[in-house]
């Protein structure tokens, strides 16, 4: 219990960072931030308050798996992601040029660089065509993405980096979420 208690505060508190400090531009300790690194955090740190179903295809005791739906927006900070872990579990990155390479994964991010005439929306629309039934927090961070059926989306306000989630979403994919959590980010519903 003290052990979740202290995970929690610490990640309240980088939480709250990455929504008062400015991403581009901010200086910390000499090293500048940039904004796919803490994306990358984020990413490692919203499954904390998040509860999968015991029947969730991605299900592992050793890995928790994210994949990366299109072409990875990380770069350098995908090696950091995989030096995270979730819930005592290593993180694995898993790329997919496209859904037809997909995997089971806990977390599945929509990347919002377009190729050709497939950006984050089309992404979207074909992950939740095809994982419909799945277990699987869908995250992205490109605008509406939320209101558009992901789970949970990272956008900007101003210049802090805060976190959207869809409870429609969340429920059709019998995900449960901290209520603390649920009470320092922004709740939207599907649009209509």
């Amino acid at each position: 219990m003290f052990r979740s208690a202290l995970r929690i505060l610490g990640f309240l508190s980088a939480l709250a960072l990455a929504h008062v400090l400015p991403c581009a531009g901010m200086q910390a300790q000499g090293e500048g931030f940039e904004e796919y690194h803490v994306k990358a955090a984020l990413l490692a740190k919203i499954p904390l308050f998040v509860e999968w179903p015991k029947d969730a295809e991605a299900n592992n005791e050793k890995y928790f798996y994210i994949g990366i739906l299109g072409p990875s927006p990380f770069g350098k900070h995908k090696a950091t992601l995989e030096m995270q872990t979730v819930k005592y579990k290593k993180i694995v990155v898993l790329p997919f040029a496209t859904m037809n390479d997909y995997k089971p994964c806990h977390m599945l991010f929509i990347s919002s660089i377009k190729v050709g005439n497939e950006g984050a929306e089309e992404r979207l629309t074909k992950a939740l065509e095809k994982t419909a039934d799945k277990r699987l927090l869908i995250i992205g961070d490109s605008e509406g993405l939320a209101e558009k059926g992901a789970v949970a989306n990272l956008y900007f306000q101003g210049d802090s980096i805060r976190i959207e989630m869809n409870r429609d979403a969340e429920k059709r994919a019998k995900l449960t979420t901290n209520a603390q959590f649920l009470k320092i980010i922004r709740l939207v519903r599907d649009a209509k």
